[in-house]
């Protein structure tokens, strides 16, 4: 394993006069968690020749962080603050962005001429994703230690690696193959997915219901009451119950109480012990289900012997732990 410390350039962007504490503050907290903070400390966008340079490092810069407080800061012939240029061309370029506009939104600088702009300034700022408040230098500093902690871990950027830290050519060579070795795997695991996609295309799957029937226990011992429900599921929907549980593998015994607990949730029964101990699963149901995945070559399944007598564990198929992931993944 390659192991490098890289560092990530941070550019910081806010009006000024108005926030010089808080800039330190928050440069001394990119400085503590090993990171580069840039910024246009020794001098003000005024001019076209100061705009290119300005344009020029947040090009080189890994993110982009901004900060607005109560004034809406100097601005060019057009009538548009350098922070806002700034940040719209962070955002035109695709630089990852980080923003913390002040907790109180009627706070104006007693300076501030332009609230009307400002106001127009925070509203689309606050339009996008990675927005937070801040109420003052030392929530600030936090908050972005915390936010660019994320920010990097979601959005991994080039980064500066020291010269030293670099790896050989030969380790290189290795990365490299291993490289193209994963990529062989995973364009044929997407071949693998696509056959088994053809031959279950006959087979109810993904959304297709299936109605599962079971009895449980109403009332306290000894006055209980068995009484017979149901309850319709997704093919994918009984996958995201037992799927979790095959990473390794369990027996039957402990799948049938799975996925007790998964139909006992939701439909909602409050009383005590029905997770998995008095709900009873019609076995003809469940059998349907142990045949279904395995069609769909999802789980496969191995007979042990134990002191029962002959039980059968569940486990995951290499298709079906892609599968699980895919039923869990956020889509859009």
């Amino acid at each position: 394993m390659i192991c490098m410390d890289k560092k990530y350039q941070i550019f910081i962007s806010s009006t000024y006069e108005d926030l010089k504490e808080e800039r330190q503050a928050i440069i001394k907290s990119v400085l503590k968690i090993g990171h580069i903070p840039t910024g246009m400390e020794l001098f003000h966008a005024s001019n076209d020749d100061q705009w290119r340079v300005i344009t020029k490092i947040i090009d080189e810069c890994d993110y982009y962080l901004l900060i607005i407080g109560g004034r809406y800061g100097s601005r060019d012939n057009f009538g548009i603050s350098y922070t806002e240029k700034e940040y719209d061309y962070a955002k035109h370029i695709g630089k990852p962005i980080i923003a913390f506009v002040h907790h109180d939104d009627n706070y104006l600088d007693k300076t501030e001429m332009n609230p009307d702009k400002l106001k127009k300034f925070k509203e689309k700022v606050m339009s996008n994703k990675l927005v937070d408040k801040w109420e003052n230098k030392d929530s600030l500093a936090s908050g972005i230690v915390l936010g660019l902690i994320d920010l990097c871990n979601d959005c991994p950027a080039s980064g500066w690696i020291r010269g030293d830290q670099i790896p050989s050519d030969d380790l290189m060579k290795d990365v490299i193959r291993m490289q193209k070795e994963n990529a062989d795997l995973k364009k044929k695991l997407a071949n693998t997915s696509a056959m088994m996609n053809k031959s279950t295309e006959h087979l109810q799957k993904g959304s297709d219901l299936f109605t599962i029937n079971f009895s449980h226990n109403v009332g306290d011992f000894p006055n209980t009451e068995k009484v017979e429900d149901a309850i319709s599921l997704s093919w994918d929907e009984i996958f995201r119950i037992l799927g979790p549980h095959m990473l390794t593998q369990i027996s039957e015994k402990d799948v049938v109480t799975c996925l007790g607990k998964g139909i006992a949730s939701r439909k909602k029964y409050m009383y005590s012990g029905v997770y998995g101990v008095n709900l009873y699963i019609k076995d003809g149901d469940f059998q349907q289900i142990k045949i279904q995945l395995l069609c769909l070559k999802l789980i496969s399944t191995l007979d042990r012997e134990s002191e029962e007598g002959y039980n059968s564990n569940w486990t995951l198929t290499e298709y079906g732990h892609e599968y699980l992931l895919d039923c869990f993944a956020l889509k859009k």
